[in-house]
């Protein structure tokens, strides 16, 4: 495991191997140039998510000078970012927001606004206590250990290389939610534009008929066998909360078919909060033979 690399370019040689090239930092921060030989890499870089160029000049001009309202799902979901963005709409009780993009980040920002953070231990399986340590991880305590030795030493934990492990740096504080939850929003309040029909997750295409589910092509999901929307499906708190806004047990989120961003115009221009949900970017590392050429 090599923490606080960057990887620049992968590059496929004429021998078979594959030579990647990256930066890294050493403990006192100073950025190196580090090179990899390899038989296989296995690409597992992650994706970021960006505004889409056309979101102000073209389809919500009138955004423009209200930018301070529009947050991307994945920086709402960060923990500094959800708290000053909630105490702001609990504060001025604001009631109309609009977010874009029916998949996993919508509900999960929708599903966040409504109950808190997963680690609000109202949420956590024991509903009663509060976590007394950080959940389902360790901290460790020493400035050393074994994890981050890079010295080649036999004694273990290492008393020389200083420990780069991120949870010797981080503290673990319970943090109480319950005045950033909006106990005043009414039906539709919050709303989820989405274009194309919503995919939920099943194991079986006899399950999802069973629980009265029926927004799939039948075509490619002939089987009643068939694992329904494996990958992109919602799961988990996400299907709960669409489970419940279609029967009506949840009426203060609400679904919204909105094709076209003149469709979405209408929702996005009265908005007191707008969140961009649609889907992230990969991260991309550039692939070439040993001549420079790119390789697809």
């Amino acid at each position: 495991f090599f923490p606080k690399h960057k990887v620049l370019s992968i590059t496929y040689l004429d021998n078979g191997e594959i030579l990647t090239n990256a930066t890294k930092r050493d403990s006192a921060g100073q950025e190196l140039f580090v090179q990899f030989k390899s038989k296989a890499v296995l690409l597992s870089n992650g994706a970021h998510q960006v505004l889409h160029p056309d979101f102000y000049p073209k389809w919500f001009p009138f955004m423009q000078e209200k930018k301070d309202r529009v947050l991307l799902s994945d920086t709402f979901l960060r923990l500094d970012v959800y708290k000053k963005t909630m105490q702001r709409v609990v504060e001025q009780k604001l009631k109309n927001i609009v977010i874009i993009g029916g998949s996993h980040s919508g509900y999960s920002c929708a599903w966040t606004m409504l109950n808190g953070p997963a680690s609000y231990y109202k949420n956590n399986s024991i509903k009663l206590a509060k976590w007394a340590k950080f959940p389902e991880g360790h901290i460790y305590k020493n400035e050393s250990c074994e994890f981050c030795c890079r010295c080649g030493t036999n004694e273990l934990p290492c008393s020389t290389c200083e420990c780069l492990c991120l949870g010797n740096k981080i503290e673990y504080q319970e943090i109480d939610f319950e005045d950033l939850i909006p106990d005043y929003l009414e039906e539709g309040d919050i709303k989820i534009l989405h274009r194309d029909k919503i995919r939920v997750f099943y194991d079986s295409v006899s399950e999802a008929r069973r629980k009265g589910f029926s927004d799939f092509d039948e075509k490619y999901y002939s089987k009643g066998s068939c694992i329904l929307y494996g990958y992109t499906g919602l799961r988990g708190d996400a299907k709960e909360l669409h489970s419940k806004m279609l029967s009506g047990e949840e009426k203060r989120v609400k679904l919204v078919k909105a094709v076209t961003p003149e469709e979405q115009a209408e929702y996005v221009k009265d908005a007191d909060l707008v969140i961009w949900a649609c889907g992230y970017q990969t991260n991309r590392v550039h692939l070439r033979d040993q001549r420079g050429k790119k390789i697809q």
